[in-house]
């Protein structure tokens, strides 16, 4: 079953919960949200390093 980036984030949220020992009253939506920002962070950063690497061999291709 695929799952959203929410569903992810929401996952993450009760395990980083788990780790600190807090209880799910513990700002689950704050928690989950800033975990979302950081996988659309991290994902948008690679895109563009992929995107820059691409671009990098393109130009080396049409050099030959």
């Amino acid at each position: 079953m695929t799952k959203s980036l929410r569903d992810r984030a929401e996952i993450v949220t009760k395990e980083v919960q788990d780790i600190l020992g807090v209880s799910a009253e513990s700002h689950p939506k704050e928690i989950a949200d800033a975990v979302e920002q950081a996988i659309i962070k991290a994902l948008l950063e690679e895109r563009q390093r992929c995107a820059d690497i691409a671009f990098q061999c393109c130009d080396e291709d049409q050099d030959q």
